[in-house]
């Protein structure tokens, strides 16, 4: 998918559409591609991760195989939780796009707001993901005897085609002043969370973030104030929307690749880590968050 500029020299054309609605038919076919986008994303993560795997069952450092090491572990773990939430993340998406193709007014109401969400969690995510499985390799992921290389050139322009990072957060500022996504979003949150006993979650994170909202919609702050607030807003959204996500499709054949999923989601959410005696993950848990099917 080549990006270009092409010049139409004598070109017929013919109208898509009622005359004077050709953004709203653009932005639908944006809309689309982000979801793409997405499914790319999530498609380069996940190869790059299988690569780092496969390569440290049979890597000897110190002696000992690599995944014998603690913090090779907790690396591998953090690296696959951050993909299978972003994984899930895009098939509840895709299937939300479904609903909203078939006549779901608050499917098509909460897209509007999840699409761009998406694009920017899962493009970042990927090129994070692809680096580190780079690094977990060392040289041997770096030169271009193998694949990795090659997948972090792509995945490099994911979170810049189809709209930036930066864009994606404006576009999730407008969705939630156009639509009902917002509020759809955190009814989902609020109810998931509570049948999920993780109700502290909507009293210190999620109704904080509804009440800086009021404030930031009321229209009495500049732009540079709104935009830049966004930002950090949306991004602890999503964490929790992910969470949410996570909890919603865990079922008992899913529990033991997506319970340390969870964990990870929720420490990754209060951004710290407590300095205490702390157990890695073990060799059979990275295991099954690896080759979950």
């Amino acid at each position: 998918m080549a990006s270009a500029e092409c010049v139409f020299t004598n070109t017929w054309g013919k109208i898509l559409g009622k005359e004077g609605e050709g953004f709203k038919i653009m932005a639908e076919m944006i809309n689309l591609s982000r979801v793409y986008n997405s499914v790319a994303a999530i498609a380069a993560a996940r190869r790059a991760l299988a690569e780092a795997y496969h390569y440290l069952q049979f890597r000897t450092t110190f002696g000992t195989n690599a995944l014998n090491h603690a913090l090779v572990r907790r690396r591998l773990s953090d690296l696959c939780a951050t993909y299978t939430a972003d994984f899930y993340l895009t098939f509840h998406a895709i299937r939300t796009l479904d609903a909203a193709e078939q006549g779901n007014i608050k499917a098509k109401q909460l897209l509007r707001l999840l699409t761009p969400m998406l694009k920017r969690q899962t493009a970042q995510n990927a090129v994070y993901l692809v680096r580190e499985s780079m690094e977990l390799m060392g040289g041997m992921g770096y030169i271009e005897d193998g694949i990795l290389p090659k997948l972090m050139r792509d995945v490099m322009v994911l979170p810049i085609w189809e709209g930036t990072s930066n864009i994606m957060v404006l576009d999730m500022l407008r969705a939630s002043l156009k639509s009902d996504g917002l509020q759809i979003m955190g009814e989902y949150i609020s109810d998931t969370l509570a049948r999920n006993g993780l109700q502290y979650l909507n009293d210190e994170h999620l109704q904080p973030l509804v009440r800086l909202w009021r404030q930031l919609s009321s229209g009495t702050y500049s732009s540079d104030i709104t935009e830049n607030t966004a930002q950090d807003l949306f991004e602890q959204l999503t964490a929790l929307y992910q969470i949410a996500v996570v909890c919603h499709y865990t079922d008992e054949q899913s529990r033991p690749h997506l319970q340390p999923v969870l964990q990870h989601l929720l420490q990754r959410l209060s951004n710290k880590r407590d300095i205490a005696l702390q157990k890695a993950p073990d060799r059979n848990t990275v295991e099954a968050m690896m080759g979950w099917s």
